[in-house]
């Protein structure tokens, strides 16, 4: 790793950017545009990577309704996986018969989901190789498969260390869950040991996390202190979109506005679009720009110096987005 830092540094000298982008929900054709009109040393792109697993909303929404059906199977104390349950359900006869056709629907439309998605993660990887000599980074979502059975399998950060230069990245998204075939949406309960296990053990400069860690002060101050004098920004994808730029000790914790189209439960009428470039002094940030992407511009919607100990100090540039 220090012998790529030194020749990433001659290359690109000590300053680096990181473009991070927080769900983009299958926005693939925007994310051709962003990528080939940005310039940055280093891309991550933070959970909920797809629209969904299905082309039709009709399959959607009957995947969606089984998906709730087998789920209260599930919690009744089996011990087994979702998958396992239904499909020792659709092949039991003393099963009723209303149940086992539940099952072999649901497990069709299992294997439908499971080809569609693994179609679009190839698509998105085909994206993210338009910039070849950039590491482009993928932090799965809640409702992303287990992407080492992907195309974006040699992207992940996902509780592992990747290396930008002298920079340090990691994340945490949807735990692993050793399992191909079942893309569905799951509770990210991220725990602080989880967190500060990381933190311990790959010494990241900038961390990523998405899901269910709570962003509290209490939690950002005790997070902080388990990152050591590396850690320097802490981004959490996910939850409503709401931007925000603060600092908590030595780090600077951004919850990102959104990307990608608008979640279920979401304010469909929400602006879309944005993304935020961090300009990096070897180890040290010291600004991150909040952009947004409109058609085929980029523009500077605000900007935060992060150089100086204390509060981020904010400048608007487009007061409008």
């Amino acid at each position: 790793m220090k012998l790529r830092a030194v020749i990433w540094d001659a290359l690109h000298g000590k300053k680096m950017k990181i473009i991070i982008v927080s769900q983009p929900r299958g926005a693939h054709a925007e994310m051709y545009v962003l990528l080939k009109e940005t310039v940055a040393d280093a891309y991550m792109v933070c959970g909920d990577l797809l629209d969904g697993p299905f082309y039709s909303a009709d399959a959607a929404d009957s995947f969606s309704s089984l998906l709730e059906y087998f789920h209260d199977i599930e919690g009744q104390g089996t011990g087994k996986s979702l998958k396992e349950i239904i499909s020792n359900i659709s092949g039991n006869p003393d099963s009723a018969q209303d149940i086992r056709e539940k099952a072999s629907v649901f497990l069709g439309l299992l294997e439908r989901a499971r080809t569609a998605m693994l179609q679009k993660y190839r698509i998105l990887d085909n994206v993210f190789s338009t910039k070849p000599y950039v590491p482009v980074y993928s932090l799965p979502g809640c409702a992303d498969m287990d992407l080492r059975y992907t195309a974006l399998r040699d992207r992940i950060i996902h509780d592992e260390a990747r290396q930008a230069g002298s920079l340090v990245i990691s994340g945490l998204g949807c735990p692993e869950v050793g399992d191909d075939a079942l893309p569905c949406c799951r509770d990210l309960l991220t725990s602080g040991d989880e967190v500060t296990k990381l933190l311990v053990r790959d010494k990241p400069h900038i961390l990523a996390l998405h899901g269910g860690y709570v962003n509290s002060k209490d939690q950002n101050y005790s997070l902080e202190a388990s990152g050591g004098d590396h850690l320097r920004l802490v981004f959490f994808s996910g939850g409503s979109g709401t931007h925000s730029v603060e600092r908590f000790g030595s780090a600077v914790f951004v919850r990102p506005a959104v990307f990608g189209a608008p979640g279920v439960g979401e304010d469909s009428t929400a602006i879309r679009g944005f993304f935020y470039e961090c300009l990096f002094s070897e180890t040290v940030l010291e600004k991150i720009t909040l952009k947004k992407l409109a058609g085929e511009r980029v523009i500077d919607v605000a900007e935060y110096d992060v150089s100086r100990d204390g509060a981020p100090l904010e400048r608007i540039i487009d007061g409008e987005r």
